[in-house]
């Protein structure tokens, strides 16, 4: 699942995503992320969140997530500013994020920490 403000972001993700062969679910903010994932039959395998979004945002999504006996690993992105990032991807970490990223951030580089988180 990807969970950001910026459609566009999304569909970078997406397009990565799909070309190795993964299915994607997409959501616009974390209460809408919640939502998906309470009406979906299979299980979400991983999450990639961005940290700054309205109505839902990536702290309060991965809390929420926590909560879940069936947690998926969380991979917590932003690109919100050095000062900003530093702190929202230590709070998302000690939150429970798998992995944390600064965008931007390569797709190789995502692809690789999809890979250690799966295996």
């Amino acid at each position: 699942m990807i969970v950001d403000d910026e459609s566009s972001i999304r569909d970078l993700l997406r397009l990565s995503l799909e070309a190795t062969d993964h299915e994607v679910v997409q959501a616009e903010c974390g209460a809408a992320a919640m939502r998906i994932l309470a009406e979906v039959s299979e299980p979400i395998d991983l999450v990639i969140t961005d940290i700054l979004m309205p109505d839902g945002d990536g702290i309060e999504l991965i809390s929420n997530l926590r909560k879940r006996d069936d947690a998926p690993p969380v991979v917590a992105i932003t690109g919100g500013g050095m000062s900003l990032d530093c702190s929202s991807l230590s709070t998302a970490k000690s939150l429970g994020a798998s992995a944390i990223m600064t965008k931007p951030f390569s797709c190789a580089e995502l692809q690789q920490t999809i890979e250690d988180l799966l295996g």
